[in-house]
């Protein structure tokens, strides 16, 4: 089918991982090849411990809880979106704690846990652009 593979950056500095697949290009209809963001890693900050170091790329990854205590963090993605952050959080060592978005802005996705993490849990992330 010769599906062309995706190795540019989209508009904003990233690629969208969404083509027109050329045997489609008078239907409109697309395919998915996988999303992988490059570029500046994303930053957890507030709450969480001594800054934590991420695992993962501009958009999603993993770090380690510094503080046996409510982690409730702000995710700087390493883009700019045009108008927010649709994102979510999980403790996969404590279950429990769980967390909810309570804010964007272009920049930042602000989260408040309900429960407690214990330090040394993994917490994974991912955020998509609006």
């Amino acid at each position: 089918m010769g599906a062309t593979r995706h190795t540019g950056h989209g508009e904003r500095g990233h690629g969208s991982g969404w083509l027109l697949h050329p045997r489609f290009a008078h239907t409109g209809h697309t395919e998915h090849l996988g999303l992988i963001f490059n570029g500046t890693p994303a930053v957890i900050s507030s709450g969480c411990g001594t800054p934590p170091i991420i695992t993962g790329g501009a958009l999603a990854g993993q770090f380690t809880i510094g503080v046996t205590s409510a982690c409730n963090a702000v995710i700087t993605p390493g883009v700019t979106a045009p108008n927010g952050w649709a994102c979510s959080m999980r403790d996969v060592t404590t279950p429990a704690a769980t967390f909810a978005q309570t804010g964007s802005t272009t920049t930042t996705a602000t989260f408040t846990q309900t429960g407690t993490s214990v330090a040394t849990d993994k917490v994974i992330f991912n955020c998509v652009e609006y």
